[in-house]
């Protein structure tokens, strides 16, 4: 909580943040034009770990006004002469220096059970934290890991990385971003990837995934998604191909859809291969279910009554994280500190887009 606002703080309008300076002096002249004065700002943080040097950008600004309606009606005027992207901000979110006083709140877990927990027990779906709190009898929570919001980004209330609850994988990783480990021995945050696959008579296959639709990988990070296998937050890449493992974690139901499904029984026999997707997740049984390609190997290989033996190995930055019952991982990223100093992973995590310098900032 910051304690006094600088008196020089007021509501301005962004129009843009531009990697080229002068597409920014063009936009700004633009501004003008319309009677908006406007002004380039060269914005010189970049991610600590980006390659290369340089500014991050020029961002393109106009107005300095008392109040938020202000600076909101002078968007709208803009907006209705075509500029598009503009948005209302407030100066003191700059990051300028500022003076106290402050209110800092310090949760101490030291002596304290610190678990992680899945909102309405199941994947798809979400909970206010109020609420997933007074279930579970806490004495305090926080909100953890990013997520998937709205279908159009795969799963609605799908961990977008790696999850782990009780000891079981709920969602695959976000390959080598960081995460918050739990266990019997505390906490540690480390950057984790996972290897998972299935096999059966001789043939193996890659899983793609956990829990989810296919298709729509939320946050990247996964062979073969599409356009890029590197992390790349708040970005839904895609792969037409994919072979995804679901419990009962998921619901009772799968997702519906074109493709295969193969229902496994708890020891991994096969004992029913659906010509699409959609069916029936019995409790203890394990369903996988094939688009594109995947279905295809799934109609190839899974045969009644053959064992289809799944396998999930998770990888930390210094050993492997086996899946034992105190075992709780919480997605998250970037790392910020490593070995008490500073140490920000943003632009290998995929907090910087290349095409768009204005998403870091």
């Amino acid at each position: 909580m910051r304690g006094t606002a600088a008196a020089d703080e007021a509501w301005i309008v962004d129009a843009a943040f531009l990697a080229d300076r002068g597409a920014a002096e063009q936009l700004a002249a633009r501004l003008e034009a319309a009677g908006a004065p406007a002004r380039v700002e060269r914005i010189d943080d970049r991610p600590p770990d980006a390659p290369g040097d340089g500014p991050q950008g020029y961002l393109v600004r106009t107005g300095r006004f008392a109040t938020q309606a202000e600076a909101d009606a002078e968007r709208a005027r803009l907006t209705a002469l075509g500029f598009t992207g503009l948005r209302t901000v407030f100066s003191a979110e700059d990051g300028r220096p500022a003076t106290g006083p402050w209110v800092v709140n310090v949760l101490d877990t030291s002596r304290r059970r610190v678990e992680a927990a899945l909102a309405i027990d199941i994947v798809p779906g979400r909970e206010l934290l109020s609420g997933l709190a007074a279930r579970s009898g806490a004495l305090a929570s926080i909100n953890g890991g990013y997520f998937v919001i709205g279908a159009e980004n795969g799963t609605d209330g799908d961990l977008a990385g790696v999850s782990v609850i009780g000891g079981e994988l709920l969602s695959e990783a976000v390959d080598g971003r960081t995460s918050l480990v739990l266990g019997r021995h505390g906490a540690s945050v480390q950057a984790v990837r996972d290897v998972a696959g299935v096999r059966t008579g001789g043939a193996r296959r890659e899983l793609d995934g956990f829990n989810r639709v296919p298709g729509l990988i939320r946050g990247c990070g996964g062979t073969g998604d599409l356009p890029t296998d590197r992390p790349k937050h708040d970005f839904t890449c895609t792969d037409p191909g994919e072979l995804i493992r679901y419990t009962r974690a998921f619901g009772a139901t799968a997702p519906a859809g074109d493709g295969a499904e193969a229902l496994l029984a708890p020891d991994g026999r096969m004992l029913e291969l659906r010509p699409a997707r959609g069916g029936a997740i019995p409790p203890g049984a394990t369903v996988l279910a094939g688009t594109g390609d995947a279905a295809a190997w799934l109609r190839t290989h899974a045969q009644l009554g053959r064992r289809m033996r799944t396998w999930t190995a998770l990888l930390g930055e210094r050993r492997p994280l086996h899946l034992v019952r105190d075992r709780a991982i919480v997605n998250g990223g970037p790392r910020l500190l490593r070995g008490g100093r500073a140490d920000i992973t943003a632009s290998a995590e995929g907090f910087d887009w290349p095409e768009d310098p204005g998403f870091y900032y």
